[in-house]
């Protein structure tokens, strides 16, 4: 099972995979760059539920030619990282 570009809060177009083993694998996040001239407030941060398959792992997150991105947390289950319009964010197990 698997989606791609689904729009979710703030305006990210989130894609991931799911394997028959119930794996999460290319777990991918972008906020797109809004269009020459708009006027929109950008979110600057993604916060997002690590899967339930992780448990008792981290997330981590790599950004632009796989430049690690800090991830923090805000509660027990999410975590959240600073975003830049047009980079794409790969999430993975840690």
């Amino acid at each position: 099972m698997e989606f791609s570009r689904l729009r979710a809060e703030g305006g990210f177009l989130v894609s991931a995979a799911l394997s028959a083993g119930g794996t999460f694998r290319n777990f991918t996040v972008v906020l797109p760059k809004p269009a020459a001239g708009a006027e929109v407030v950008l979110p600057t941060r993604c916060a997002f539920f690590v899967p339930r398959q992780w448990a008792g792992s981290e997330a981590s997150v790599a950004g632009a030619g796989g430049a690690k991105v800090a991830a923090r947390v805000e509660r027990p289950g999410v975590r959240s990282f600073a975003v830049e319009p047009g980079v794409v964010y790969i999430v993975n197990k840690a």
